[in-house]
């Protein structure tokens, strides 16, 4: 998926910062990916595969 960088726009945050120390701390979770297009490659893919889903659901009634 190619991506572009560019100035921030109106509202976004000034800085994001993914430290998941405290989900490992509290719930034992770990993350298993660290690398930005990794994950947003694999955030992408959910999502397709759930709004399929949904869509499929609702058309069933």
């Amino acid at each position: 998926m190619p991506r572009k960088i560019g100035p921030r726009r109106p509202g976004d945050a000034a800085r994001l910062i993914a430290a998941p120390g405290r989900a490992k701390d509290v719930l034992g979770w770990t993350a298993k990916r660290s690398d930005v297009d990794n994950i947003i490659t694999s955030a992408l893919a959910w999502h397709q595969k759930d709004w399929a889903q949904h869509k499929e659901d609702s058309l069933q009634g």
